[in-house]
């Protein structure tokens, strides 16, 4: 329909997608879905793409597309499920140049052979939500690299479940030390990061909620509110 795609091209600067997940419907159909998206909206700038309903998320693997096709995107906000951290990277070092804020659910994250060299910066990047829906053991090498990148975060949430073996839990400073630090414009840090060790030779002496704001406030941050479970 003509006046359907020229509404699409040519108007259309805020969509909602809701994808019912029926069961013939595979994974790559919802990817190519979502780039047809990004073909044909033009001035396209918020995208909720099938995260409206906690039940009826789909999770999209769009890194096999983006990798083979530049797909230009006028996008400043997107809310989306992947497969795995391959497609959040493509994301953010793709097509979606003029993205201001990403509010992404992960389903996996492991290690993978990207075409891809992710290790430029992201400044462009103003606020991340980050959840990822399994436990995560290679937070130190993928994760912690990714949060380097976006220098200039006004807004950041993690919501994670990490798993160690020759460490403890993750505090303040080691959040300060491995990325917070070279976030300068950062303004309000909301996490939740749960640490499961799977080494009976690690001591873990459980912090109170004061160690944690300490582990903050010691860093500079003013105010600091915990809540130890």
């Amino acid at each position: 329909n003509l006046i359907h795609r020229d509404l699409l091209a040519k108007q259309i600067t805020h969509l909602n997608i809701d994808i019912k997940n029926p069961p013939e419907l595979c994974l790559k159909t919802i990817s190519k879905i979502f780039v047809l998206i990004l073909c044909l909206c033009k001035k396209l700038i918020v995208l909720n793409f099938s995260d409206m309903f906690l039940k009826r998320q789909c999770k999209t693997p769009v890194s096999y597309l983006l990798s083979n096709n530049y797909i230009p995107s006028t996008l400043i906000k997107l809310k989306i499920n992947v497969v795995s951290l391959v497609d959040c990277l493509y994301l953010l070092d793709g097509s979606l140049v003029c993205l201001l804020t990403l509010i992404i659910n992960v389903e996996h994250i492991f290690h993978s052979a990207l075409s891809i060299v992710p290790t430029k910066k992201l400044p462009r990047l103003k606020c991340l939500s980050f959840t990822v829906r399994n436990i995560v053991f290679e937070y130190d090498e993928l994760l912690v690299s990714l949060f380097c990148r976006m220098i200039n975060l006004e807004e950041l949430k993690l919501y994670l479940l990490v798993g160690r073996f020759n460490s403890s839990y993750i505090d303040g400073i080691q959040l300060y030390d491995q990325f917070l630090i070279y976030m300068t414009q950062l303004k309000k840090f909301t996490f939740n990061i749960k640490s499961m060790v799977y080494n009976s030779d690690v001591s873990v002496e459980l912090p109170s909620n004061e160690d944690i704001q300490h582990s903050f406030i010691g860093r500079g941050y003013q105010k600091v509110t915990s809540y130890l479970t």
